[in-house]
């Protein structure tokens, strides 16, 4: 039902299904069957899901492995461990290995500081971040214009590369 919903939505916004990411919270998983069956269905239609919060409901690996999700997104409460004598900064290493026997993209929650950032740098798995210290929420419209401006920046080849590669007018 959810993914005939999700269809209809993306259909009448024109958005194509792999640029749309489900995310569900760990609780939401708590009927297994129905949740199983719900993720593979969005996989067909060629949505990529994931686990919001991971870290704050109950997911067993053999659990994590039936539902076969993309990614898990750790919550911030992990990342606010990082420089403290918490116990669940231990836990860190032990759910990046899952995720990494599991074949699923990390993504870490509310990264805020340096220190924060330079611990899952210094990962030798890759891993992804979102949090304040990279940049505070905005509104759609705002997002889209910064979008747009980093892509011309990307398209613009840098005044070091035209000198190198004579690509800039007039070279």
């Amino acid at each position: 039902m959810a993914a005939l919903r999700i269809e209809k939505l993306q259909r009448a916004h024109g958005l194509d299904p792999f640029d749309l990411v489900i995310e569900i919270t760990e609780s939401s998983t708590a009927v297994r069957q129905t949740a199983v069956e719900t993720i593979h269905q969005l996989h067909r239609k060629g949505h990529s899901v994931h686990i919001d919060d991971f870290g704050t409901g109950y997911s067993s690996l053999s659990y994590l492995q039936d539902l076969s999700v993309d990614a898990i997104k750790i919550d911030k409460s992990f990342t606010q461990a990082i420089g403290t004598e918490a116990v669940t900064v231990s836990i860190l290493p032990q759910v990046l290995n899952m995720a990494e026997a599991l074949k699923m993209q990390v993504i870490v929650e509310g990264i805020e500081t340096s220190l924060q950032a330079g611990h899952f740098s210094a990962q030798s798995k890759p891993i992804l971040g979102q949090g304040w210290l990279f940049g505070r929420p905005v509104p759609a419209e705002e997002f889209l214009l910064l979008k747009e401006a980093d892509e011309e920046v990307a398209r613009a080849p840098s005044e070091a590369a035209c000198e190198a590669e004579a690509l800039c007018p007039g070279a």
